[in-house]
């Protein structure tokens, strides 16, 4: 019965993953289709048909509607917050591995509290906040509070990392009389590139797609970032919405070369490892 069963799903397997793929690419196609037509050819049925004729005006109208300006702050928070959270967490990790201090291990603790906590509970008093120092409408209102939500999946990656570090190495360099910041630049980055550049990629993804936090902390153009990007495109009564797929298209080519190249190490940072 068994080898009937298993001789049967051998024989379907390729057909569930043709299906598969094809439930998983529609949606793409369907964005890069629609960014392509008028407005008046997307409201003729059916809505994933080819159009009866190709333009890039939807392009264009995104170009020209401060893309560029949009695309730049999205750089500038994505890439901060990269950078901050890698940097913050492998110093924590290294805290919390390394000590033997109650403070450390009780902060780590914390962190793993921080996965309890969901942004949307706290935008109340991120709004507050970013009111009273003076931060709101501002890029930093965006970028502070999304290192905070990058640190504990961050801290806990990196902790199982530096764990696998044998300990005789940290041992002969302090022997050696390396210090704390010595270590972590000789010893510690190295064993740990490969998280450190996997993390620092996932959190710019994550930050990269944020629209809660833009969305509640700022309001200015000047300001936006992509996932806002398409307002520009939604009036009182109407939407563009081959516009809108143009603007979600352009949004979304750095996460998918991103994605293309670095998904193996990502997956291979999350399991934890030095190999």
């Amino acid at each position: 019965m068994k080898e009937a069963v298993a001789s049967v799903m051998r024989k379907l397997a390729p057909f569930l993953v043709l299906g598969w793929v094809v439930l998983a690419a529609f949606p793409v196609y369907y964005i890069v289709v629609t960014s392509l037509k008028t407005q008046a050819d997307y409201l003729k049925p059916p809505p994933w048909a080819f159009p009866e004729k190709w333009t890039l005006e939807n392009y264009r109208a995104v170009l020209e509607s401060g893309f560029l300006r949009y695309f730049s702050n999205s750089v500038w928070v994505a890439t901060t917050v990269a950078i901050a959270s890698v940097a913050l967490s492998l110093l924590v990790a290294y805290g919390v591995v390394r000590s033997s201090s109650r403070v450390f291990r009780g902060g780590f603790y914390l962190f793993i509290l921080g996965f309890a906590i969901p942004a949307q509970a706290t935008v109340i008093s991120l709004y507050t906040l970013a009111r009273s120092v003076g931060l709101y409408d501002t890029l930093w209102a965006i970028i502070l509070p999304l290192v905070g939500f990058a640190m504990p999946v961050t801290v806990i990656v990196f902790s199982n990392f530096l764990r696998e570090i044998p300990p005789a190495l940290f041992e002969a360099m302090a022997i050696e009389g390396a210090g704390h910041l010595t270590i972590l630049r000789h010893l510690v980055l190295p064993l740990s590139l490969r998280a450190v550049l996997s993390m620092g990629l996932f959190n710019f993804i994550g930050a990269w797609n944020a629209l809660l936090f833009p969305l509640i902390l700022t309001q200015s153009p000047e300001v936006r970032v992509l996932p806002m990007a398409v307002w520009a495109f939604t009036g009182e009564f109407t939407i563009n919405v081959p516009a809108v797929m143009a603007a979600v298209t352009l949004s979304a080519l750095p996460l998918i070369v991103a994605y293309v190249f670095a998904r193996r190490e990502i997956l291979n940072a999350l399991r934890g490892g030095l190999v």
